[in-house]
């Protein structure tokens, strides 16, 4: 065959491909469940797959290439999802030592091989309840073995790990900044927020919706802002807004010009002047989550119920009300 008819054959393939509806999806989110985790497909606005997965299901890490998504169920679980089989292919139970260790914060490093965990430690003993400090791990993916960890102060809420998996912040009542480059861990600096009147939600940073940037939105007695945390350089934002506006999650516009809240509203952002742009009624009552098609068109909203509402940016007019298979927590985009 010469270069011009292969040219034509491979032409004839991708265009068959798209005719026939199997053309690969531009942006596919990942809803996390009770005992499933969906796959929703952002350009037919429809969920194309269920995968199974025990327990309820609260954060999820990616691995560097794309290939797997951690899972952590029930707190003490932790599913490998294999992306392109669609399906769990191992589970780590990271209970053990005479302890129940529960998972608030999770982050694969990029290795793929460990990921980093905050967890907290319960444990009854002939009839008498026990604690110990809490503690960023990090944990064996293949065993859930602890092969290193720090004690670090109580009240962190979610892990984000630097791209180069050098740094570690831990966030909730404080801001930790820890040293994973060494042999050991090292809690190499403390920003006290409740020191400063900042009361700050990290439950959802959406640093895969933003491409590598985390935010963790906050409040005090007077402003809302949000920290946002450049996964790429470790450098941390911290952006006070004008108006006031109630909300669980922040999602950044591809250009992180605009910024899109939601709780019992949706809102919109204006990142460079720090003022709200629009705000309308979320009509399928509070959510938790929100996520951005990876053009910027399209947002959203999940979790307190068991529907998906998907929004027009421009507008802020909700487009479709999807219906998901259970209740919800949150949702990432980790595109095709």
């Amino acid at each position: 065959m010469n270069r011009k008819m292969l040219t034509l054959a491979v032409a004839l393939v991708v265009l068959a491909g798209f005719s026939t509806g199997t053309a690969l999806a531009r942006d596919l989110f990942y809803y996390l469940g009770y005992g499933v985790v969906q796959v929703f497909d952002g350009d037919t606005e429809t969920v194309v797959a269920d995968i199974p997965a025990k327990g309820w299901l609260r954060d999820a890490s990616a691995s560097a290439d794309r290939k797997f998504l951690y899972v952590v169920a029930n707190r003490h679980l932790i599913h490998k999802i294999d992306l392109a089989k669609r399906q769990v292919v191992q589970t780590v139970n990271v209970h053990g030592d005479g302890w129940e260790k529960l998972i608030y914060g999770f982050s694969v490093a990029p290795s793929g091989k460990t990921a980093f965990a905050h967890l907290l430690f319960r444990a009854v003993r002939d009839g008498e309840a026990f604690t110990r400090q809490p503690v960023v791990a990090e944990l064996d993916l293949e065993t859930g073995k602890v092969l290193r960890s720090v004690e670090v102060p109580w009240g962190v809420g979610q892990l984000v790990g630097t791209q180069d998996g050098k740094t570690l912040f831990g966030i909730g009542q404080d801001l930790l900044r820890i040293d994973a480059s060494g042999k050991d861990l090292r809690v190499a600096e403390v920003r006290q927020l409740t020191e400063e009147g900042m009361n700050c939600l990290p439950f959802w940073p959406k640093t895969y919706d933003n491409n590598g940037i985390a935010v963790a939105p906050y409040y005090t007695a007077e402003v809302m802002g949000v920290l946002m945390i450049d996964t790429k350089t470790g450098v941390v934002t911290d952006k006070v807004f004008q108006d006031m506006g109630m909300l669980y999650t922040l999602v950044l516009s591809p250009d992180r010009k605009t910024a899109y809240g939601n709780m019992d509203e949706v809102m919109s952002f204006d990142m460079e002047k720090g003022t709200m742009t629009k705000m309308v009624v979320n009509q399928e009552g509070t959510n938790f989550d929100i996520s951005i098609s990876s053009d910027g068109k399209k947002i959203y909203t999940v979790g307190g119920g068991h529907t998906m509402t998907v929004y027009d940016t421009a507008t802020l007019e909700p487009l479709r009300v999807v219906q998901m298979a259970t209740d919800g927590m949150g949702m990432i985009r980790l595109g095709n």
